[in-house]
């Protein structure tokens, strides 16, 4: 399930080749209680955050922070 996805430029010189590549990582993920796992992943191209579990549930969690680097 797709969460937002994050966009970002280098605004000296996009065509800078490998100077100017932008690439994304999660760097503070929420961590599943029982399990252990990460709760999101992010595409390190695109910029785009999914839910690595399945049926988050609002209820028991209202609010998840991520910290990308």
């Amino acid at each position: 399930l797709s969460v937002v996805e994050i966009s970002a430029w280098d605004a000296d010189d996009a065509t800078e080749g490998t100077n100017a590549r932008i690439t994304y990582s999660i760097e503070k993920n929420v961590i599943h209680d029982k399990t252990g796992d990460a709760i999101f992943n992010i595409h390190p191209h695109s910029g785009l955050v999914t839910t690595a579990l399945c049926c988050l549930d609002r209820e028991t969690t209202p609010e998840y922070n991520i910290q990308n680097k």
